[in-house]
């Protein structure tokens, strides 16, 4: 995989990353899951996440 593909790889699963956490500490925040399913969910989806970012960045 070239490095200008890892490194947008790497920006837009981040991104997402933090589309999902503020995704669910919204709905946690106006009532709409409760505070265990969001101590469960957001672990889990970052985890998830995660795994699928290269191991860096590419270097310029």
């Amino acid at each position: 995989m070239p490095d200008e593909e890892k490194s947008v790889t790497w920006i837009a699963i981040s991104l997402l990353l933090i589309l999902v956490i503020g995704a669910v500490a919204l709905a946690w925040a106006l009532g709409a899951i409760p505070w265990w399913a969001a101590a469960v969910l957001l672990p889990s989806t970052m985890a998830g996440l995660w795994r699928t970012v290269p191991s860096r960045p590419a270097k310029p």
